[in-house]
């Protein structure tokens, strides 16, 4: 039996490009950029077997920044020619049929021509990947609102930013100095936040609404619904309800939600059309028992003088009982 030690045989070694591999810090050869280095692009059948009745390459060969096209017709007849290439006899023909398609491709996927150029042509996929990234994004809930008019807003926005995108990665290739493009850049992207309605929203936290969400927590019962009429798309009543513990009957923030459960929309989506858009107004009261609320939430300064009772009042909101509310309290 032998004995030796080895000093790598038999043991772990590091594998000392394995961090720069995994954390992405190693460089392969796609990542070398090169002044005027020249790209090459195969054209490959998309077809399992098919019959090439002609190639032309005329229109290609004058586009600017292309230096070269290839074809089987600019390889050489090696019909019957025989090679050793040290694994053995190989027939050159049917090794040069497999580099580019002849008269035929045998397989999908099978070269038939290939390009030589000096230019990409990453400027327009720069646009292209800009504009399916932002469209998705920008002010979404779903397909059926993309065509009101705040979300045509987003839309002709995602398209001037594509359009910023390729300006700018074609002015950078066309004069090489960063300054013309930050300068566009910074003019147009004031434009891009007023297409898209972009707004900052005011601190939404503050002592009133929190105060107004510790009574909900601590006086009602753990079930009772509430409503904030006239909230439109305002995002303190998502505060309260993340604040209070306490269901809300609708509000916008919550219609975020569809954009990851898309079963909720057949919800949210009626019970916003109804009573999420139209303004409060005394006549509707009827309609929010019959839905089942508990509570309306209006603006302190807007009072209701019918025959519900105030069941909360600060400097901001006021609270009034529909149906005798849900007292008791839980946490």
């Amino acid at each position: 039996m032998n004995t030796t030690k080895y000093k790598v045989i038999g043991t772990r070694p590091i594998r000392h490009d394995g961090a720069d591999k995994v954390t992405g810090r190693a460089i392969y050869g796609a990542d070398v950029q090169l002044p005027a280095l020249v790209h090459g692009k195969m054209l490959r059948s998309p077809h399992a077997h098919a019959r090439i009745k002609s190639i032309d390459t005329s229109a290609a060969e004058k586009l600017p920044g292309v230096l070269a096209v290839v074809t089987s017709a600019d390889l050489p007849n090696l019909a019957g020619k025989m090679a050793d290439l040290g694994e053995g006899t190989v027939n050159l023909a049917h090794l040069s049929q497999n580099c580019l398609a002849h008269d035929k491709v045998l397989y999908k996927g099978h070269a038939i021509a290939g390009v030589a150029a000096m230019e990409k042509g990453r400027w327009r996929e720069a646009g292209l990947w800009f504009f399916a990234a932002v469209v998705p994004a920008v002010q979404t809930r779903t397909a059926f609102v993309l065509w009101e008019p705040g979300y045509r807003q987003a839309l002709g926005a995602a398209i001037l930013m594509a359009a910023v995108a390729c300006g700018a990665v074609w002015g950078w290739r066309r004069w090489k100095n960063p300054a013309p493009v930050l300068a566009a850049a910074l003019l147009l992207a004031p434009m891009t936040l007023v297409l898209s309605g972009v707004r900052n929203y005011p601190a939404l936290h503050h002592a009133e609404l929190d105060e107004l969400a510790a009574w909900a927590r601590t006086s009602t019962t753990a079930d009772a619904v509430f409503f904030f009429p006239g909230a439109g798309k305002a995002l303190h009543p998502g505060v309260f309800r993340a604040r209070s513990l306490r269901a809300l009957y609708v509000d916008w923030k919550g219609g975020g939600q569809i954009n990851f459960l898309r079963e909720f929309l057949p919800l949210w989506l009626p019970r916003w059309k109804e009573v999420g858009e139209p303004e409060w107004s005394p006549g509707r009261v009827e309609g929010y028992r019959a839905r089942g609320i508990d509570y309306v939430v209006l603006p302190a300064g807007r009072t209701y003088t019918g025959d519900l009772r105030a069941a909360f009042r600060n400097g901001k909101y006021a609270v009034y009982e529909l149906e005798g509310g849900k007292a008791g309290g839980s946490q």
